[in-house]
């Protein structure tokens, strides 16, 4: 009877640990798919940022240049 008792709680433990790793794998992919796509949004923001700041760096030097230039021009 004793043998039968720790084989079901054995069985009953397994099962447990089975369904627990599942729920974990299963809310490790749903974390997944929930982050992915905002790094991805992130990375997006971070790049067109980089990109405008490059623009906006450009043109203040161009603009320091022309007045270099036009102070150099006056008398």
């Amino acid at each position: 009877m004793e043998k039968k008792m720790k084989w079901v709680e054995n069985e009953c433990h397994d099962h447990l640990m089975t369904e627990r790793s599942s729920c974990q794998d299963q809310v490790i992919s749903e974390e997944k798919d929930v982050h992915e796509p905002m790094i991805k949004e992130e990375i997006n923001v971070h790049d067109e940022v980089i990109k405008e700041e490059k623009e906006v760096n450009a043109n203040v030097i161009i603009d320091k240049k022309k007045k270099k230039k036009e102070e150099l021009k006056l008398p």
